[in-house]
């Protein structure tokens, strides 16, 4: 397996990259933050983004935890990739997840993030951090084609401004700003919940979205309130949603392991008490 090392500060742009690193190079497999990605799709590990305390993110990173590892080793075996682009913020972090992952430490061709990546959108990638928005590796066109719900998440951004709300002038900013010719996109909390809402009701779930709260700003966490339609099996129902938009976010939007909380804030009564 050939190896490739992407490395540079964290916010600097390492996983927007990626996905456009990998096609040009025909990298088929990429290594980001404790989870593994095969042909743009995760096929094992858990994301260090959803850890509680830096220091756990960063020894999910590195898998340092036994199983994580070897679900991870497993997947490797199991797909073979012929290269594998792994991210990480250093040299060392990432000789260090060889070590881990028992690939081989003198084969890594190292690519470093400030020779993808020129100042200007340097800056851009850390002022969208900032913002709370969330660098996505994935093209308009996949979007496009795969679902009208992922369709209608990319009308809503091109649609939907980042406004005074976000900064207390009256600049704006667009929330998809291609930096290749390809596409790759940035996605506003907006964006995310107003696609759940359209979700919620093209498939006609009896439930109503009434609030989206992203926790600590990080659009991996994701607690979601709803106001139910009276029936026998609301709390089957409230799990097949929560699945169902964990497999869109996922899926067609590229967020790599979303953490998805349902609550039901309130009921309507059965219609033969009203």
């Amino acid at each position: 397996m050939k190896l490739y090392g992407l490395y540079g500060r964290s916010g600097t742009g390492k996983s927007h990259h990626a996905q456009w690193i990998a096609q040009k190079m025909n990298i088929e497999c990429i290594l980001d933050d404790g989870v593994m990605i095969y042909k743009g799709v995760l096929k094992a590990g858990y994301s260090a983004k959803l850890e509680k305390t830096m220091m756990d993110a960063v020894r999910r990173a590195i898998f340092m935890d036994t199983l994580h590892c070897q679900e991870v080793r497993s997947a490797l075996l199991k797909y073979n990739p012929s290269k594998c682009l792994i991210l990480g913020t250093s040299q060392r972090m990432i000789e260090r997840i060889c070590f881990r992952l028992d690939l081989n430490i003198n084969e890594i061709e190292w690519i470093s993030i400030d020779e993808i990546v020129n100042i200007e959108e340097k800056l851009l990638a850390l002022e969208m951090r900032q913002k709370g928005l969330h660098a996505v590796p994935i093209f308009q066109s996949k979007l496009q084609a795969e679902s009208r719900i992922a369709s209608y998440a990319i009308k809503m951004l091109n649609r939907i401004k980042v406004s005074h709300h976000l900064k207390k002038t009256d600049e704006e900013f667009t929330v998809v700003r291609p930096i290749f010719a390809e596409g790759g996109v940035y996605i506003h909390p907006q964006v995310v919940s107003q696609s759940i809402h359209y979700l919620i009701e093209f498939h006609q779930y009896p439930f109503h979205m009434t609030r989206m709260v992203v926790l600590n700003h990080d659009l991996s966490h994701f607690h979601i309130k709803l106001h139910a339609k009276w029936q026998s099996d609301l709390r089957k129902e409230s799990m097949r949603l929560q699945q169902h938009i964990f497999n869109f976010l996922q899926e067609k939007l590229g967020f790599p392991y979303p953490n998805i909380v349902i609550e039901i804030v309130s009921i309507s009564p059965p219609t033969h008490m009203t």
